[in-house]
Order: C-alpha cells, then structure tokens, then sequence
C-alpha cells in the first residue's frame, strides 16, 4: 500500500486530471499538434504531479521547422496551468550579452520567481545560435553559455550579480584612493580632518571649509562634519550591503571608523561581498530546449515557397532523435549534447489536409465574431479557402504566412464590408463569400452583390507567362524527367516551369542510401537540364540555369572517389569541403578520375535525350505553357511519345535489390 495521505492522493489526482483537460484544451486551438500535445503532457507530467522528487532538472527538448508551433505551445500549457514562472531566454542575445547584462537578466527574473516562492520553468529559444562550433567545426568560446550547461547537467550555477550601484562604490572608491596617496586625505570618525579642498575638488560637493587640520572638540559636536563618503554613496552602499538594515546603521558604523584606512577597508570589504557568486538551485525545475535545425530539415531540392506540402511532411516525418544528434554535433561539443538528455519531440511539417484545417479553423474564428458582434451569417466557399491555401501555403515555413495571409486577405475587409451594409442600408443576415477573377464577390441575403478587387502576392506569380523564358525552363527541366525516367526508372513527381523566383525545378523521390549506381545516375539527371538546353537552343544560347545542377554534379563525383571508397581504393582523400583532413590522404590525381565519370556521364545523358528528343520537345512545350506537370501526365508522355519500351517503373522504396541478391546467393551456395 502507497504511504499516501488522502490529501496529497487528492492533490495528485487533482493534477492528473488537469493535465488530460489541458490535453483536451490544446488539441482544439493547435492544429496538427494532437501527437505532440501527447508527447509533451506525458514528459511534463513528473514534474508537474512529483516536483520534489527529481534531483535534476527535467530537459525537454523540441525542435522543428520555423512557425510549427514550438515556442508557442509551450506558453500555453503553462498559461493554462496557471503558473506565470516562465523564464523566456532568447540563446542568440544571451550569447551576445556582456557578463553584466546578463547576471542582471538572470538574478531580477530569478528574484520575481523567487519572491513569489513559485518554481521556474526554464524556456531557451533558438537554441541553434548559441553554437559552440562555427561552420569550419573550429571551437567558439561562449562563456555565457556556462550558465546555461551548467543548469542542464545539475540544476546549480552560480552567477556574480554585478548591481549598478557598484558602478558608483567603485568611483568613489579610487576617488578616496587618489586624494589619500596624491594629496593626503586624511579622516577621522568618518570626517575629513585634513585636504577638503581637494575633495571638494574631486567631488564637486560645494564644501566651503578652508583646507586646514580640524580640531577634534569641533569633530565631536558634529555629526559626521565635511563627511569624507558623499550622502549619496551611503545610500549605495545600504543597497549592495547585506550586513545592513538600514543607511543610519551605516553612518553609526563610519563614525566609529577610525582613520581614512578604515573607510577604505569598509569600502573594500562591500565590494568584495558584492563580488562573491550567488549560487542557485533549480534541480527541481524544467528547462525547455527549443530550436530549429535546417540542416536536418532540408529536404534535398530547393523549391521554396512552391514545395509541395505533403512532399515536406513525408520528408520530415522520417526524421529521428539520431537525426536531430546528429545535426547538434555540427554546432555543439559531444559533452554539452549530452546534458540535453534523451527527451526529444520532433515536429513534422504540416501536410494539405492539416493546412486545411488550420485555415478552416481560423475562418471559422472570424465567423463567430461577426456572428457575435452585428448577428451576421457568413459563408466562405471553398474557392476562398483554396485561394488562401495558394497563396497563404509555404511549406518550409509553418503556420505564420497563413495567418498574415487570412489577414490582408479577410480581416482587413471585414470593416470595409460592414461600412458598404450600413451605407446600402440593408439589414444582412447572410452573407456568402466568393472568389473568382481576382475579385471577392460577397451575396448579402441573395439581393446584393458587392465585389473586391485583390492585389494576389503569391499565386498569380505562379500562372503560367508562356514566354520565352518558361520555354527555357520547360526544356531544362523535360531533361531532367526525361533522364530521371529513362535512367533511373523513377518517374518525378512533379516539374514546374514556374515558381514565384521565376524559376523551375523537378522533385522526384530518390533513395536514401548511396549506392555507386544511384550516385551515377544521381549525376546523369542532374546534368539532363544542363544537356538538353544544348540540344535544343545549341552551346550559345546556354544559360546560368544549370549552376546548381553542376556544383551537386562536381561535388557528387568528388566524394565518391575522394571519401566514398568507389575508385577501388577503401581510403578516404582530402577535399576542399572535406573537414577532418588531418585524417585523410592527399592525392590530386584523383580529381582527373571525377572529372572522367562526369564526362562519362555526360556521354550517356546525351545519348537518352538524343534517343528521346521528340519527347523532350513536347514536355518542354508543355511546360512552355502550363506551369507544372505531375506524374500521371509524364508517365502518358512517355507512354506516347518516348522510346519503347516504356520504362518499367520503380519507387524509392523498391528501387534496390538486395534482399533478391542475397536469396539469389544463398541458393547457388546450395548447389
């Protein structure tokens, strides 16, 4: 039986059953977020019903893509949980602080969750910019960031809480020092007995005794005559002193000093005490690590705002924790990993269907308001949504151009359509929201039509111009499917002639491992658009288009004859991006044999357009007047107009044979 009160059984099921209401509460405002709310509840959870008995922090680690919702969700549990000790520290600034700036951004955060005898919680955003290893993987010395580890590892670290006040103790303490050895200061009680004028000079205080010796009969009817310490200055030190309750308690002490000695040992003694470290003890905290890693994220094509959501989404949820370490050790030392602990939540990206409910759900916010506030029904049709989809969608970017696009393209025209109601003087009661040609076409109760210009940022730079330029980038990118098709046997998903940078790009799914075939026919289809640009318009009239093709190109057949093993010899080679080069074998002549597989390559990449090149043509007029071509259309091109026979399709997930080879094998072996 557990030795448990029946209050603190009380107090704990109190806790737990706010936890799963909370859980209930965050999955209705945070959209494609249900396995994440899950994951975060569950680890806050000892923490939260336990505090007392961890000897450590509890770390919790998010990352993710930028506007997923991170930092955010983080907030909220905590808004929820009524506990306002959320300590925010944006690591990018806390590293550039000074030491002064940062023990006061500590200690008077510190001071306020301390005074209210509440727990802190811990958040350090952008982690990512306080990398101890710049991009040459050369150590950076970030003091500031001791702090930070040694909270992670142990709960404890001590800062020195420099005051401002000190600032002030400390001028005037050289003060003193300069009239005492320059121009013999001399003091008695707290009192200048000799060399006010030169105090008075240093000071500025307007004292108007003449510079001579000072009876003491006189010292003893005054309280603290021609003070050598400036009534100001007491004050500070009552604020940096502990050992003080009040500013007489000081002045008492001074007049019992005896000698100008004695106020500087005082002096002396104030600021030692304020240079001793305070030492903290949050082993019962919870620290959030949270952070954005674009080298984990990337998906291995550029395609910006133009990705496809789902594309993104599949790409990322195959991302793990190995993932994640492995992307940290780039930016941090194995032992400072290491303090982060195993507690890591990955986000994906979010999908269509999830965009769509995000839109949904904030149009839906919009609906009640009007509801609320002028008892108006509003419809948006599904031609707004996907308008705001559109336009709103940057895959790589979250949640954040949604919302900005929901207001410029919604909100802010709520105002002008309630005005033009209440100049038409209808009583509306329904209202039902268009899109089409550009214009905003609103039914009010089927009596009225009001329409809305929009200036559209995003989605009419993607229709297609069908000029000479997208007929360029119809060519380039037809070579691309086409090699992809014929060479790999991997049918892209999609080509696009036209993006909102005015370019184009072809993503098709490749696999991950790296085999020396895939890694050849990676670089045939890297050089398909460089390849039948020439075809098509000659030598002359090549294009910079293919710089990017041609660098993924050099930098392929260089790894594999200088780091991959594949120039039958198991050695690795130095390289200009190769970074532990202290470990590696210098042969130069190696660059001749990457430069032979590229020709090689180039040969053959020739020979697939030449054998298709009525196909090139008509998927480059394709794309020369519409903007995008998906795979079910490529593959009835092909079928149609391409060399038979027809490629027999693979996927990347069928794409090797392995598994065949080694049964093949094993059943030789058996004979």
């Amino acid at each position: 039986m557990l030795k448990i009160s029946k209050k603190e059984k009380d107090i704990f099921l109190k806790k737990h059953q706010q936890l799963i209401n909370i859980n209930k509460q965050l999955k209705t405002e945070f959209v494609g977020l249900d396995d994440i709310i899950d994951e975060v509840i569950e680890l806050i959870e000892p923490w939260y019903l336990f505090p007392n008995a961890q000897f450590r922090p509890t770390v919790i680690n998010l990352f993710g893509m930028t506007g997923t919702g991170k930092t955010s969700l983080v907030n909220r549990i905590f808004e929820l949980l009524e506990m306002p000790s959320l300590l925010r520290f944006d690591t990018g600034e806390w590293v550039e602080q000074t030491d002064y700036q940062l023990s006061s951004t500590i200690s008077s955060q510190i001071k306020n969750i301390e005074k209210d005898n509440i727990r802190p919680i811990f958040v350090f955003d952008e982690f990512q910019l306080g990398r101890t290893y710049d991009e040459a993987m050369n150590e950076i010395d970030r003091p500031n960031l001791r702090v930070v580890w040694d909270l992670l590892d142990s709960g404890k670290f001590s800062i020195i809480e420099e005051q401002w006040e000190t600032t002030h103790i400390l001028t005037l303490y050289n003060k003193l020092i300069l009239l005492i050895n320059e121009k013999g200061l001399k003091s008695k009680k707290g009192s200048i007995t000799h060399g006010i004028r030169a105090w008075n000079n240093i000071f500025d205080n307007g004292i108007d005794e003449d510079d001579h010796e000072l009876p003491e009969d006189k010292l003893k009817k005054e309280n603290i005559k021609n003070p050598i310490i400036p009534d100001s200055d007491i004050y500070y030190l009552r604020l940096l002193s502990k050992k003080f309750n009040s500013k007489l308690e000081i002045i008492n002490h001074i007049k019992n000093l005896d000698t100008e000695l004695d106020i500087i040992h005082f002096i002396e003694s104030i600021l030692l005490e304020c240079s001793k470290p305070t030492v903290y003890d949050f082993s019962n905290s919870i620290i959030f690590i949270i952070g954005n890693l674009d080298q984990v994220y990337e998906l291995s094509y550029n395609m910006d705002a133009d990705i496809n959501p789902d594309d993104m989404y599949n790409h990322t949820k195959k991302i793990t924790i190995s993932n994640i370490k492995d992307a940290l050790t780039k930016l941090y030392r194995p032992e400072q990993i290491s303090r982060l602990g195993n507690n890591f939540v990955i986000y994906r990206s979010f999908n269509t269907l999830i965009y769509n409910e995000l839109i949904n759900l904030e149009l839906n916010k919009i609906i009640i308001k009007l509801k609320d506030k002028f008892d108006i029904n509003l419809i948006f049709k599904k031609n707004v949504k996907d308008l705001i989809f559109r336009e709103g969608v940057f895959a790589s970017q979250g949640v954040r151009p949604v919302f900005s696009t929901i207001t410029s393209l919604i909100e802010t025209k709520i105002g002008k359509i309630i005005i033009d109601i209440l100049k038409e003087d209808i009583d509306a009661k329904n209202i039902i929201w268009n899109y089409q040609d550009d214009k905003f076409i609103l039914n009010i109760d089927d009596k009225k039509i009001f329409e809305y210009e929009i200036n559209l940022k995003v989605d009419n730079l993607r229709k297609s111009k069908n000029d000479d330029t997208q007929a360029l980038i119809g060519i380039h990118e037809a070579g691309h499917v086409i090699t992809s098709v014929y060479e790999m046997n991997l049918c892209p998903k999609i080509a696009v002639s036209k993006t909102l940078r005015n370019g184009g790009f072809t993503y098709t799914e490749i696999p991950e491992l790296d085999s020396k075939k895939l890694l050849l026919q990676h670089i045939k289809v890297l050089l398909g658009g460089y390849v039948a640009e020439r075809l098509i318009f000659a030598d002359e009239n090549l294009t910079s288009g293919s710089n990017d093709d041609l660098r993924k190109v050099t930098e392929i057949a260089l790894r594999m004859v200088k780091q991959y093993g594949m120039n039958n010899s198991p050695l690795q080679f130095s390289s200009m991006d190769f970074r532990i080069s202290n470990k590696s074998l210098d042969d130069h002549g190696l660059d001749n044999i990457a430069k032979e597989i590229v020709n090689n390559c180039l040969k053959e990449t020739e020979k697939i357009l030449k054998e298709n090149i009525d196909l090139l043509l008509k998927i480059g007029n394709y794309l020369t007047s519409h903007s995008r071509i998906e795979t079910k259309k490529i593959k009835s091109m092909v079928k149609k107009y391409g060399k038979s026979p027809v490629p027999k399709y693979k996927t990347k997930d069928n794409f090797y044979d392995y598994k065949k080879i080694i049964k093949d094998k094993i059943k030789i072996s058996k004979k």
